[in-house]
């Protein structure tokens, strides 16, 4: 009795504990597990991260954390916010180069110097600032652009999009601004510490049974070596513009953002990241699972893909424009892994192999205005 009662009220202290000491349990900031580092936006932004956040710790795969997995490839990250709450440990105050965009520009999953904004400036020798910021859209990098960008007197600004869930993230900030832009930032309930610190749940957790990962498969890297590789979904009309009442905005919000360059004699690059499933899914053998949930012909006929539909409007525009597809399929080709294999965003060979796409239109472009 006396050692059931004296490991109950141990146990018990030991839950109370996880629930009530202070300080963040979750890991990586940069995923939005919860409302910690966020606040409520301003002038047009949904939410905006604090200023001088600093984190260092495993960043693990966005994936891994939604399958609730253990991430063998996670490596060791810092995260840094300047005085404004964006990504840049040394802010520079009058940069050459501006990059707008959302998490792959942000890309917290890396250490910050293998970005392609640190790339692309330590390859041109030319200053850069990060203007990325998770989950935001087009629209929102408008905002950011005008708000902040245009204040830093850049040289080039380069517009990094994204093939996974901007058509989608466009008509969702549309709805949110037609309900009056009510605050969206969550907060951080006792029950979400509780599970992420408390022992007995995550024994219990572990032990319970999960129903697998549905977008799964297996990739074969350029030494033989054999990875499971998760994806985030499947290819939808989310991916495509035809088909998405947040294309036409997009249109709008990339002509005000050319013009609004235009009119100050400021360069505009536009680049896209591709969706993991279409640069990585040709060279994987998929589960079963995945087999059954996805028809044979899964891929989005190239001219009808979003890459296609911006590289009409660029041309139009005369806006030089990045598509990073082919050259990341490519490298997926010869066996790279471009992205984490439990991760949506970019690898650090992916980040590498951007950065050249974006140095050659950047210094193009800055030829051309000589």
């Amino acid at each position: 009795s006396a050692i059931w009662i004296g490991t109950t009220f141990g146990l018990c202290g030991v839950e109370l504990a996880c629930l009530l000491w202070p300080g963040n349990p979750f890991d990586n900031p940069w995923l939005v597990n919860s409302g910690d580092g966020f606040r409520s936006g301003a002038g047009g932004l949904m939410v905006e991260r604090e200023p001088g956040i600093y984190w260092k710790g495993l960043s693990i795969g966005n994936l891994a954390d939604l399958d609730r997995r253990p991430d063998p490839y996670a490596e060791v990250v810092e995260f840094v916010t300047d005085f404004e709450g964006f990504r840049n440990t040394h802010p520079v105050k009058d940069p050459d180069i501006v990059f707008i965009g959302d998490s792959f520009t942000e890309a917290g999953n890396i250490n910050e110097e293998q970005t392609f904004v640190s790339l692309v400036g330590k390859a041109t020798s030319l200053s850069v600032r990060n203007f990325g910021r998770i989950n935001y859209s087009p629209s929102e990098e408008l905002v950011v652009l005008r708000e902040f960008g245009l204040k830093a007197t850049p040289r080039v600004v380069v517009w990094q999009l994204c093939e996974h869930n901007d058509l989608v993230g466009q008509f969702l900030y549309a709805e949110w601004q037609a309900h009056g832009s009510p605050p969206i930032v969550p907060k951080t309930t006792a029950g979400q510490i509780w599970m992420v610190r408390s022992p007995t749940y995550r024994l219990f957790d572990a032990l319970s049974e999960h129903e697998p990962w549905p977008y799964a498969g297996i990739f074969c890297d350029r030494a033989g070596e054999y990875h499971s590789i998760l994806f985030s979904n499947l290819l939808s009309y989310q991916q495509r513009p035809d088909m998405h009442r947040g294309w036409p905005l997009l249109v709008n919000d990339l002509r005000e953002g050319h013009a609004i360059l235009k009119e100050r004699s400021v360069r505009l690059v536009v680049t896209l990241i591709p969706m993991k499933l279409r640069v990585m899914g040709h060279y994987v053998r998929f589960s079963p699972r995945m087999q059954t949930l996805m028809p044979l012909d899964w891929d989005i006929p190239e001219e009808e893909t979003l890459g296609r539909a911006l590289e009409s409007l660029c041309e139009e525009l005369d806006i030089p424009f990045v598509d990073t597809t082919a050259v990341l399929k490519s490298q997926a080709a010869d066996g790279e892994l471009v992205y984490p294999p439990f991760e949506s965003h970019l690898s650090k060979i992916g980040h590498e192999i951007v950065a050249r796409e974006i140095e050659q239109a950047v210094l193009s472009s800055l030829a051309d205005a000589e």
